[in-house]
């Protein structure tokens, strides 16, 4: 509790009590800073920030797939769009990935993060067949998904969750294991979920495919770090590590992923790396050969690029990107397992 009055703005110290109180905490409100100006409030997405822009250029650091997903969205609202990436190319690290799974994450509660990702699964699954239209080169595969329990008490969660919510056949329908074997085509271990409008696509294909629909309102500036941003003159101004400008624009969207606290500005958002590694098998080595996604602790994709696709190890504060053959194992022990 103490680091929610911090990051809003208070200066937390202890004080003696009153009565049988020995001690009590006080909270004294401190002067707006520069530095605590962009401290997150409570549900601060909800509220329209006042603003004076009129030229609609927007400078975004990044060009994975949040990126290119923000330059997209605002090309298509008219605005100019410029991209800063470190790499030499769309989607070079996190998004570089093989493939990316797409499905949502619900809870018992049907909480926020539950809301959020079933809202957006709806709208990127438009998202994604819109682009596949209008696009000669990207794919995706709407192949669906079938979603097995870690353990027992997640499926009693599973079936709650069913059964609460009411959610209509054509997104979430229960089955058993017979049934989910039948349908990807591979024995499962135990009864779980079928998703039907689910599926995986390349991120590399998705960035490109993004940016292409809009070659007159997107730049890209590779090769380039910005290593501080800098308000000035009712504008935002990237700076590389000697101080000088890459870019300036009306409006900035920090998009680079973890690293997305380095500046002042950001610092306060306490993100925590996290490293993944998936594991490729020759589909001409492997014996299971599944027709949609299958997933637990761990998932298995159908052949992409002749290859099947088991992911992914989740380790905390981990950032280095070396192959472990440890990880691998584990991968495929999770798998062998559902």
């Amino acid at each position: 509790m103490n680091d929610n009055f911090t990051q809003a703005g208070f200066k937390i110290s202890k004080k003696p009590g009153y009565g049988k109180k020995r001690e009590m905490i006080i909270g004294q409100r401190i002067n707006k800073t520069e530095d605590n100006q962009f401290s997150l409030n409570k549900k601060s997405w909800l509220h329209n920030p006042s603003s004076e822009i009129r030229n609609k250029h927007a400078l975004i650091i990044g060009a994975g797939m949040a990126g290119c997903a923000v330059s997209a969205a605002l090309a298509q609202r008219g605005w100019h769009v410029t991209i800063i990436e470190r790499n030499t190319s769309l989607a070079s690290e996190a998004s570089g990935n093989p493939n990316a799974v797409l499905m949502p994450r619900l809870s018992v509660d049907h909480d926020i993060q539950s809301q959020l990702t079933l809202s957006g699964f709806l709208y990127t699954t438009r998202l994604l067949n819109q682009l596949q239209s209008l696009s000669e080169t990207f794919i995706w595969q709407q192949c669906g998904a079938i979603q097995v329990p870690r353990d027992e008490a997640q499926w009693q969660r599973m079936l709650t969750i069913a059964s609460q919510e009411k959610i209509p056949a054509t997104l979430f329908q229960e089955i058993t294991k017979h049934k989910a074997s039948q349908l990807s085509q591979c024995e499962i271990a135990h009864d779980g979920w079928h998703i039907p409008k689910a599926g995986w696509l390349h991120p590399i294909d998705f960035c490109h495919a993004l940016i292409e629909q809009y070659p007159n309102h997107i730049d890209i500036i590779f090769n380039s770090e910005v290593s501080s941003i800098k308000s000035k003159n009712n504008k935002w101004v990237a700076c590389n590590d000697n101080e000088n400008k890459i870019y300036s624009a009306d409006a900035l969207v920090i998009a680079n992923a973890y690293s997305a606290n380095q500046f002042k500005q950001s610092h306060w958002n306490k993100l925590h790396a996290k490293r993944g590694q998936m594991t490729l098998i020759p589909e001409v080595e492997c014996n299971t050969h599944p027709s949609k996604i299958i997933c637990a602790d761990a998932y298995i994709t159908p052949s992409t690029n002749n290859n099947i696709i088991i992911g992914a190890s989740f380790i905390t504060g981990e950032i280095d990107i070396d192959i472990r053959q440890k990880e691998h194992d584990e991968n495929i022990a999770k798998i062998k397992k559902i």
